[in-house]
């Protein structure tokens, strides 16, 4: 089989290590999708650099053929570096895993990437965030994953709020905290009141 490199750097731990050697943390991915990530998933041949010694996107060899694992894992990456301020890598690695994800349509995985070129869009100023946001909300209407569609709603409120145009951001927190209360959750359904 034919190996691909993927932007972890050399270790036996795989992706908690390119986590934990950027931040002191252990890594965080959007549920569902975590529990699928095995550390195992990798196979990186090490050399006698430590991965804290490297960036993270020293090249390795992604071992196992696993398209849907390689695209959730550049995903989390995006995640990573959209908050460590490295907004154009973020990107690059957003629209990587939706290229790997669409022959998989896996809708949820992809509103999660289109999710987070909203959010560092938006961290951009760039007003595009808006049509990421609104993909994000077609694709969990499609795989009908409730909390996934609150969840932006909330976010495109967010978007019209910093843009001044409050009366369509009700529209939305309303929207959303209608999903709320048909899921039982009432952090969700507090929003609009709190605003």
């Amino acid at each position: 089989a034919t190996s691909r490199r993927c932007p972890f750097p050399c270790s036996h731990t795989g992706f908690s290590s390119a986590r934990k050697a950027a931040t002191g943390s252990p890594p965080r991915v959007n549920a569902p999708y975590s529990s699928r990530i095995s550390s195992r998933t990798f196979a990186c041949p090490c050399s006698s650099t430590s991965s804290t010694e490297r960036p993270l996107s020293a090249p390795c060899l992604f071992a196992v053929k696993n398209p849907r694992g390689e695209a959730l894992t550049l995903t989390a990456l995006g995640n990573l570096y959209s908050k460590l301020g490295e907004k154009q890598r973020a990107l690059d690695l957003y629209y990587q895993s939706i290229q790997l994800l669409e022959p998989l349509e896996d809708r949820i995985a992809m509103a999660f990437n289109f999710s987070g070129l909203g959010y560092t869009h938006g961290d951009l100023g760039d007003p595009s965030a808006l049509e990421d946001y609104t993909r994000t909300l077609e694709l969990f209407s499609k795989a009908n994953y409730r909390y996934g569609e609150g969840g932006t709603l909330w976010k495109i409120a967010e978007f019209h709020i910093a843009n001044e145009d409050y009366k369509t951001a009700l529209d939305y927190l309303n929207r959303s905290s209608a999903i709320a209360r048909t899921l039982g959750d009432p952090r969700m359904q507090a929003i609009p009141i709190a605003l």
